[in-house]
Parts: structure tokens; sequence; C-alpha cells
């Protein structure tokens, strides 16, 4: 895979940690009190010792929620060792459009082998969440998407635009308004059909959630942290770097975050660049944008996506403008 919209800026893959070096990782969460490890990528089913590495995980007793993949290379053995271990995690699945796969993967064939994949881990029981990142390119098969993805019984299906990091930096933007008229069109076709499943329009629109995924979101508040997400789910690289989430990989910040492989957690943990981003509350980001406390649309936009402002060069604390704009300019649904 050549993905041109890479975050890691990784298109032909990086170096992966030996197994020894993720299972010390591995027993430093154990003992921070971890209790679930997603697995992702890069593509996790690359590695050829993904069995070992997930009973490693399963011994420590920790559970896999999710497992984030391309679905290429999944096939009658992977889902045999599932079953073996009684696993049945969330397959998050990145297919990036009927009939526009393969260009932005770059590389013939990958949709085909990603709907083989899809189809295996339906037969096999398994639920199936369906990511797809919008370009100029698959833009126009979004509604014959949608359909595959009604079709196939997927869990949720989710889309939005790549971030401004890595590869995607190159990438045209799909305007505002051009993506909210899509999003608006899909919003149309999944109430037609009952909504079939869980449906994600990046911010335009958050409420399409099927009963089994609701959950209470706390009332807006100046004193919460800016993203509880990354403070859940922080991220740890192919290098065993441990940051807030992925796309700051691409970020200023990306070289002051500490190594799991070379700290212990609770140095780790401590890293002042990591505390700082991660400790970021809402209220500050309010008294820099003086503009944002006095807005409508606060409650809602809740100060937007830290991650999103640093890549678009406005700083820790600087304005979100692609959820601001969204409000702003009247689009959300």
């Amino acid at each position: 895979m050549r993905c041109r919209h890479c975050y890691m800026g990784a298109p032909t893959g990086q170096s992966e940690l030996p197994l020894e070096t993720v299972q010390r990782i591995l027993d430093a969460l154990c003992a921070s009190g971890a209790m679930q490890i997603s697995l992702t990528g890069g593509e996790p089913l690359m590695r050829r010792d993904l069995m070992e590495l997930i009973d490693s995980i399963l011994a420590r007793g920790m559970d896999i929620p999710d497992i984030f993949t391309n679905a290429t290379l999944i096939g009658d053995r992977f889902l045999a060792e599932m079953e073996a271990r009684g696993l049945s995690p969330i397959f998050h699945i990145s297919f990036d459009g009927v009939g526009r796969h393969d260009v932005m993967r770059g590389a013939p064939g990958a949709e085909k082998a990603a709907r083989r994949g899809i189809a295996a881990l339906k037969s096999a029981g398994h639920r199936v969440i369906l990511t797809t990142s919008v370009d100029k390119n698959t833009l126009p098969s979004l509604e014959k998407t949608y359909e595959f993805a009604k079709e196939t019984g997927v869990h949720a299906w989710g889309i939005g635009r790549p971030m401004a990091a890595g590869c995607a930096k190159s990438m045209e933007r799909v305007a505002d308004e051009d993506f909210a008229s899509a999003c608006q069109g899909l919003k149309a076709l999944w109430e037609a059909d009952g909504q079939p499943f869980t449906l994600g329009l990046e911010s335009y629109f958050s409420h399409a959630v099927t009963k089994d995924m609701q959950h209470d979101i706390p009332e807006f508040a100046s004193g919460q942290y800016a993203c509880g997400s990354c403070r859940a789910f922080p991220h740890i690289t192919h290098s065993g770097i441990l940051m807030p989430c992925p796309c700051y990989a691409d970020s200023e910040f990306a070289g002051a975050f500490p190594s799991l492989v070379t700290d212990d957690w609770h140095t780790a943990w401590h890293n002042s660049t990591l505390r700082r981003v991660m400790d970021v509350r809402k209220d500050e980001v309010l008294r820099a944008n003086p503009s944002c406390a006095r807005c409508e649309h606060l409650a809602q936009c809740r100060t937007g996506c830290r991650v999103s402002a640093v890549l678009a060069g406005n700083g820790l604390l600087g304005r979100d403008e692609i959820t601001c704009n969204i409000f702003r300019k009247g689009l959300r649904a």
C-alpha cells in the first residue's frame, strides 16, 4: 500500500519493534492499570508474530476491543486463530470508496482484497466499522459506498476529510460546502432506509448512533479537559512513542513525546510535552480566544479539536478552524 493520505507520512512502511520490546511495554501498561489495548498500524496484520503479540496481551489480563486494519490480509487462518481465542473485537476497516479505493491506496487490487476481507469478517460473525477518507477522488462515490455499507450489514460507517498531516498535507481538501452537501444527501438516504447502522459525518452530524453505541456526553463546562479521548485512549506508535493521538505524529510536538522503549511508564506519562498537550483545559482555550467564549455555538463545538488547531498552524490553544467553520457557516445538520 502507498496510501496518499497517510497521516504518518509513511506510505511505504516503517520498521516495527521486536516482540520482546513490545512485551516489556505491555508489562508497563499492565502495571499502570491499563485494561484494554486496541491494535492499529500501519497495518497490524503485517506482523508475522501478531498472534504471539495477541497472546501476550491476553496473558496480562487485558482485552482487545478493536482492531484497525485495511482487511486485505484477513483470511481463514486468521479468523480461525481469533475464534480459538474467543476473540470478537470490532474491526475498523479503512475503505475509501466503491471504485475509488485503489487510487486512494496506491495499489491496484486493493479494493477487491478489502471487499474479500470484509466479507470474511461478516461471514464469521464479526462486527465491522467502515471508515472512508474523503477527497475529490472519493467524494463522487459516497452514495455507492453507502449502498455497499448497507448491503454488507456493517455496524457503522464514518466518513471524514483527512487531517493535514503526513502525506495528506499535499492533498487538495474538499471544500466545507461541498462536503456538507454530500453529508446532507447521505443523511437523507440513511433516514429513508430506517437508520440501518451508526453513521458518522465528521462534525456535520454527530447524533446518528444505534442504541448500543449511545453514551452520555457531559454538559459543557469550561474546566473540562479540552480532549477526553486522548486521556482515555493515548496512542503508542510503531516505534514505541507515547502520544495523545496518532495525528500528533506530524506536529510540532512529535519529537518531544516520550519513548516507552527507553523510558519507564512513570517517566513517560509525566513527560512535560505529553502533559502539556493532554492536560489542556477548555478554559485555557477560551482565554486565548475571547471570541470563542462569546460564541453562540460554544456548547456544541466545545472548543473543537486541539490537534486540528495545531496542524492548521494555530497552536495548541488556537481555534479549530474546521469545526468553527462548520458552525459559523451554518452547515451543521
